[in-house]
């Protein structure tokens, strides 16, 4: 008995030095519910014909990209709390949309999620739906919604912007 207890923890204490703790953290999970396993964040060139691609087909940066980072897991669960917080939205967001920031989540090196940010449009855009976003909404005098009040607050921005910042970003 006490050497079956033995080799099952010679055993594990093997896997974990060999794998790493890899089991641990590919269970992760995003505040918008999809499992990822890093978090990049970039910067990239702002074009007012559209958002440029951030990164290919096979989760490389592309061109347009001027830096990028992976974020350690106190800074992506710092981002989680301030984007899954409907305090951070409830402004009117710019008409126009040219993002100069974005996040990427990744599953086993593909993208999963990925979150275009633009601080002069006080918008962003998700490849997955931020409910938190959809809180507040002008409505039409029969009390329809007409659409989202899903800008930045005046706290959501500078929460936002202060931790771009910290990574040097923006200015």
């Amino acid at each position: 008995m006490k050497s079956s207890i033995t080799r099952t923890c010679a055993v594990l204490f093997v896997a974990f030095v060999c794998f790493g703790f890899a089991p641990l953290k590919s269970q992760l999970k995003s505040f918008l519910g999809v499992r990822y396993d890093r978090v990049l964040a970039y910067s990239f060139e702002s074009n007012p014909e559209g958002s440029p691609p951030v990164i290919d087909s096979k989760g490389q940066p592309t061109k347009y990209v001027k830096k990028y980072m992976a974020l350690a897991q106190s800074d992506i669960d710092y981002l989680d709390k301030i984007l899954s917080s409907p305090k951070t939205y409830g402004e009117a967001p710019a008409s126009c949309f040219e993002p100069a920031l974005a996040l990427v989540y990744f599953k086993n090196n593909k993208p999963v999620i990925q979150i275009d940010i633009c601080f002069e449009c006080n918008h962003l855009y998700s490849t997955v739906p931020i409910k938190a976003s959809r809180i507040k909404w002008v409505h039409d005098d029969n009390g329809k919604r007409i659409y989202p009040l899903d800008g930045f607050s005046k706290k959501g921005g500078d929460a936002l912007y202060a931790f771009f910042k910290k990574l040097r970003y923006v200015k």
